[in-house]
Parts: structure tokens; sequence; C-alpha cells
């Protein structure tokens, strides 16, 4: 899953202008006085507010415009409808039906490198970063059309994305709009403004685990609707990186990286060892040998069985028992460490489950993903 999480504001104090009587105005403090007001604006949206569009900004192929010059002919050319949208600073974006709403797209040579996504976005511009006469006393505020390949950067503002391979050459409109194929347009993915998550949790989860890959991402759709309060995103990792809330890792892993020789071995061990967020471990049961593992990660381990009351079975969902895992009950917990059985990623996948049975199975979920984020939360504000 690609990350979600969008720049809080910089830990920069804000700059008023001191006003006194006989106070001389001049341009400088008159920016600095209204650079001040645009900054609060931009910081209020930031920490409250997800960037994204209000409202337009449609995407369609067109012919390229009369009086284009010939060497952009052969190009795809788009237009945008009027439309509003916020980007990550807070800058509003308005694409009014007066401007110019054309877009050039070019298809980068792509050789061997398999199938891409070209992104079309807008960006907010700063007039007064622009070479403007100075013949005006009023500046517009402008935006511009721009197109990545593989990535977004935190100011862009998404319109369509196109997945294309190495012998694209012709862009088209999608025959079905929400499944659009290889070369079409894909407005399926855009962000819409909205309220921010103020708790984002990163967990980590070590490769050739596509079974627990399959789970998760079930489970962190259910909360987008579930508990948006709780903003989730997941990560393929080769080793623990203390940049993350957790760590997903099989118990028969640990085990086998514990009493293995091989250097690779060792260091994710060791890499663990360092690790100070949670770690969520799945195994059948807790038995003699992976305690044993788990100590050589954790010197004082008392591990205990989750029963309620318990901050799991209390929030944000309210459980008066826990659901029935397996035999074992398939949940222990010794606080940062957390233990469950593999059955739960089922769970989590929704297949062939009531809808009853899913909202509960991810309501737990979410129960025990926020367990895991809070105790790493406290963890670093004790740091």
């Amino acid at each position: 899953m690609s990350s979600d999480v969008f720049p809080l504001p910089a830990l920069t104090p804000l700059t008023q202008l001191n006003v006194q009587d006989n106070l001389r105005i001049n341009a400088e403090r008159w920016q600095l006085a209204h650079h001040y007001h645009q900054q609060r604006q931009n910081v209020h949206y930031q920490a409250l507010w997800q960037p994204g569009i209000v409202y337009g900004l449609g995407v369609k192929l067109i012919a390229p415009p009369p009086g284009t010059a010939p060497q952009f002919q052969t190009k795809s050319w788009i237009e945008v409808q009027p439309g509003f949208a916020i980007d990550g600073e807070g800058n509003p974006i308005v694409i009014s039906e007066e401007r110019d709403r054309t877009y050039p797209i070019t298809i980068p040579p792509l050789t061997d490198r398999g199938i891409q996504t070209l992104y079309i976005v807008v960006n907010h511009v700063d007039p007064k970063q622009l070479e403007l006469p100075n013949s005006t006393d009023r500046l517009q505020e402008q935006f511009r059309f721009d197109q990545r390949i593989n990535h977004l950067r935190p100011k862009d503002i998404e319109l369509c994305r196109i997945r294309i391979s190495a012998d694209q050459d012709i862009l088209a409109m999608p025959t079905q709009g929400l499944t659009p194929e290889l070369g079409q347009l894909d407005l399926t993915q855009r962000r819409f403004a909205q309220l921010r998550s103020q708790r984002s949790f990163t967990l980590g989860l070590f490769p050739n685990q596509p079974r627990y890959q399959r789970g998760l991402m079930g489970l962190f759709q259910g909360m987008q609707v579930l508990y948006p309060g709780l903003h989730g995103q997941l990560q393929t990792v080769t080793q623990a990186d203390a940049a993350l809330d957790a760590l997903c890792i099989s118990g028969t892993s640990l085990i086998e990286w514990q009493r293995s020789d091989t250097p690779g071995h060792t260091r994710l061990f060791q890499s663990l060892k360092d690790y100070p967020g949670g770690l969520l471990i799945v195994a059948e049961g807790v038995d003699r040998v992976l305690q044993e593992s788990i100590k050589r990660l954790q010197r004082h381990l008392e591990l205990r069985r989750v029963v309620s009351p318990h901050l799991i079975t209390r929030h944000p969902f309210l459980f008066g028992q826990l659901p029935k895992l397996s035999k074992d009950n398939g949940l222990w917990v010794d606080d940062r460490i957390v233990i469950v059985s593999p059955s739960l990623f089922e769970h989590w996948q929704g297949q062939e489950q009531s809808r009853q049975a899913i909202r509960t199975w991810h309501e737990f979920g979410i129960n025990l993903l926020y367990y895991i984020w809070y105790n790493s939360h406290i963890r670093k504000l004790l740091r």
C-alpha cells in the first residue's frame, strides 16, 4: 500500500507584525502581515484536513487544440473540467471556466521495465514566484498541470492515472469507468478533501507472507469506514525499521532466525532485538520454543491471555468477550508483544462469511491495531 500520510505543519513559529502608533507601513511589513494570516490558514488545514479534490476536475481525452505547434500534434491531449481542490499545504487550487484547461501528455519511453503508472496532477503556483510585470496591483493565484512516473509528491493533486506498458503509444478513454484497462484514463483512485486522522499507524510486514498481507489489507479497508480516527498503512519490509509503529512476523520465522547461524538471519534477528516498536507475532499457540525465542528479544517476558476487561476488548469497540479464535483463544499480550492466531487473517479477508461476522472480526482487528498503536505512541512519548 502506498503511503497515505501527508506532511504535518512544520515546527516553525509564526511571526506577526507588531503594530504600534506611528508605525510606517512599507511593502515588506505589508507582506509580513498578510503572510502571517496565510500561514495560519495553511497550518489549520494541514493539521486537521487531508488534501484532495473538493468538486469537479473531471478529465477527458481531446484532439489537439487549434493552433497547436506541429511537434505537439502527435501527443495525447486532455481537457480538465472546472473545479476546486486544496493541496497538502492548504493552498486552494481554483480551475475556472475561463482558464486554459488543456494539457499534452508525454508518454515516456519505457524499455523492459514492465507496467508503470503515469500520474496526471495539478499543483498550486504562487504568483509572487513568477516573473510578472509590475504594471498591475492584482495577482491571481495560478495552477500548473504536470505528470509523474510511479510516484506522487506531497503537494500533487491527482487528476487521473494511466497504467502504461513498454509498447504503449496511444491513450484511450475507458470503456468501463470503474475498471480501466492498460492505456486508459483511470479516475478511480482520486483523493477527496476530508478530515485528517490524528492517529497514523504504519505496520511493517516481512516479505513472503501473502496470506497475512491479504488479511491486513482487508482489515485496513474496513478500518477506513468503521474507524477513520485511526489511519493504517502497510509496508513490506526486509528488516526492522525504528520509524515503523509495529512489525508483523510469523512465529516460525522468529524461531528460525533465532536458531540459525546464517549471517542474514542473524542480522534480521538482531534488528528485531534492537527494534523499539510493537511486535505482532502470528503463531498457532504459545509453546516453550516460541517463548524462548521471544525471551531473546525481550528478557522479561510475562505473556498473559487477553480476557475482558482489557483495552483490546474496550476501545474503540466494546466486546463483552473475545470472538472465538482457536482452542487456546489465540491472543496473548505482554506490553509491546501481541501473539495472534493465523486464522485471524483469514477472518479479516471476509471470504464466505456473513456481513455480521465480517463486521465483528474487523471491529476486533481495529481494537487490536489500536492497542498496538497506542502502546507504541506512549512508548515514543516517553523516549
